[in-house]
Formats: structure tokens, C-alpha cells, sequence
């Protein structure tokens, strides 16, 4: 693995090369080999910052539109921005937590347009934030009857203009909600089981949801595409293959012609958007990962590993 890193970095692939370098320090006892590789691929050329040190995880992690910093949101609830030149922590926005003020997860995180707004989603409530003044300037409250009753939030994503937000719950409903009033567009029982993931395409007509696995290790596992301006689910995807079939990645490529998953299993697929078929399948993955389509090439699928 080591060595399969140093061969990613010399051929100008470096987000590869840090992947598998953290893959193979993640044994018990790591080779002396494997860490000093992480640490030749880590500030080789190329790298600009390394940004601190949050010791309960980092779940999200957004660029600003000018990128000056980074929102980053992690397994306390917690929503820090940084200095992108110095690696420094600017401040700490606030922290999510649920209604009973039982800890929880940033599960979404995005900038307005303009830079000057982040939003968060965790918990109970999506909050905004000027990154200026590090202030809330409003916040919405899911448990509220103009919103939704719910189990709480497990993954969100949001449209690219910041004015909506699609959902998915812990009891496998999935949501549409206008952040600009507050009220909930749709609502659908999109999944028999909690939504893990879910993505907005980039034109924000579409969305992707996929949720844990179904009870049966022999049944297909289902992602779901729906209409953002309908609510419709227009079409199924599905994996198939033994084992767990949790789905901990849904992407989709630029171009809308494409979408990939990744499930517990070990399994990447991507599909045609159109017609529903697999266009390719990766197998044998370890651990969860998460998928990135890569923007300079319209086919390719950048596997982002956790």
C-alpha cells in the first residue's frame, strides 16, 4: 500500500496518494515504512495547509466560494472555520445538539453564493451563520410544526444557490425544505431504514438518496433519484452482491449523465442516469468510502476513502 502511494504521488495524483497512505497506517501497529510515507505524501509539493487537529473527526468539510477558508463540522457537533493560508483556526461558530441536548453529528454543511453565509445541519435545526462575526444571525428548528416531525437528521445536502435543503432521516424519510421561509416543500418514505447519504446534483433539479442496508444480506440495495421540483422519484438504482449493503457515498458526475454509489459491501457502481443500467462496478473495496466525480473529466469518478 505504501509503496502503491508513492507511485499515485509520482504520477501527479496526490489526493490518491494521501488516501492510500492513510489506508495503510491504519493497522494496529503501522510499518515504520507506511507512517514516514504519510509523511513524505503529506508535505510533499503540492500540499498548501495542513488544517488542525479535531480530535472527535472531521464529518464535513466545504471550501468557501473564494477559497479563503474552510467550514468544517465534526462527530460533536461542532462548526469551525479556518484560515485556508495559515491552517488556523478563525473561530468555532457554535455547536449543534439535539432537542434533549444529547450529543450528535454535523451531517451537512454550505456557503451562500456570495461567501458571507454558512449554513449547518445537525441535530434539530439547520443554523446560519455570518463567518465574519462568527454570530447566528437565524436558525431553523425542524421540530417546529412549519417544518417537520421527525426522528432527527442523518444526512443533508444543500442546493447551490443555499436556498434549499434535501434531507434524509434516521426512520428513512427524506426531505425537501425551503430554507428561505422555513416550511417543508415534500416529504416521501424514501428508505425502510435510516438515509445515509444523500446529494444534489449541480444544476439542483435531482437528488440521490441511500440509506442502510436491508435486513436480508441476499437483497438488493435500492438509491433512490427524485425530482427536486415534483418530489417524484423518478428512478431506482441497485446493488446488488452478498454482505452489508449500506450506502456511504452517492455522487453525481457534472454532466448529469451519471450517478455512482458506494455500499458497505465493498461495492462501487456507476449508472446511467437514463436508462437505469450499470455502466461499471469496482469491487473488493475495504473500509467506507466516499465518491467525488471529478470535474475535469466528464467519465471519471474520483473514490474519496474514509
Amino acid at each position: 500500500m505504501s509503496a502503491n502511494a508513492k507511485n499515485a504521488l509520482l504520477s501527479g495524483d496526490p489526493d490518491l496518494a494521501v488516501a492510500l497512505a492513510l489506508e495503510a497506517v491504519k493497522v494496529k501497529e503501522p510499518p515504520l515504512e507506511a507512517t514516514t510515507t504519510l509523511k513524505e505524501i503529506a508535505f510533499a509539493p503540492g500540499t498548501r495547509t495542513v488544517i488542525g487537529d479535531i480530535s472527535s473527526g472531521v464529518f464535513h468539510a466545504i471550501f468557501s466560494p473564494d477559497g479563503r477558508f474552510i467550514l468544517s463540522g465534526d462527530g460533536k457537533g461542532d462548526v469551525q472555520l479556518w484560515d485556508t493560508r495559515t491552517g488556523e483556526e478563525i473561530r468555532q461558530l457554535g455547536t449543534h445538539v439535539y432537542e434533549d441536548l444529547s450529543e450528535t453529528i454535523v451531517v451537512g454543511l454550505a456557503f451562500y453564493p456570495d461567501g458571507q453565509i454558512a449554513i449547518s445541519a445537525g441535530g434539530d435545526d439547520v443554523r446560519f451563520w455570518d463567518i465574519y462575526t462568527g454570530k447566528e444571525i437565524r436558525r431553523i428548528n425542524l421540530l417546529e410544526p412549519t417544518a417537520a416531525i421527525h426522528t432527527g437528521m442523518s444526512t443533508a445536502s444543500f442546493t447551490p444557490d443555499g436556498r434549499r435543503m434535501f434531507w434524509g432521516s434516521w426512520d428513512g424519510s427524506i426531505h425537501l425544505l425551503d430554507l428561505v421561509n422555513g416550511r417543508e416543500i415534500f416529504k416521501a418514505q424514501g428508505h425502510s431504514n435510516r438515509v445515509n447519504r444523500v446529494a444534489i446534483s449541480f444544476d439542483g433539479r435531482l437528488a440521490l438518496s441511500g440509506g442502510d442496508g436491508p435486513s436480508t444480506l441476499s437483497e438488493g440495495q435500492t438509491i433512490k433519484l427524485w425530482d427536486l421540483e415534483t418530489g417524484q422519484e423518478l428512478r431506482e438504482f441497485i446493488v446488488g452482491g452478498e454482505g452489508k449493503k449500506d450506502v456511504y457515498g452517492v455522487a453525481f458526475s457534472p454532466d448529469n449523465h451519471q450517478v455512482a454509489a458506494s455500499t458497505l459491501n465493498g461495492i462501487i457502481s456507476i449508472w446511467n442516469i437514463d436508462t437505469g443500467l450499470v455502466i461499471q462496478q469496482f469491487r473488493g473495496v475495504r473500509k467506507w468510502v466516499h465518491i467525488v466525480f471529478q470535474s475535469r473529466r466528464k467519465n471519471a469518478c474520483r473514490i474519496k476513502f474514509r
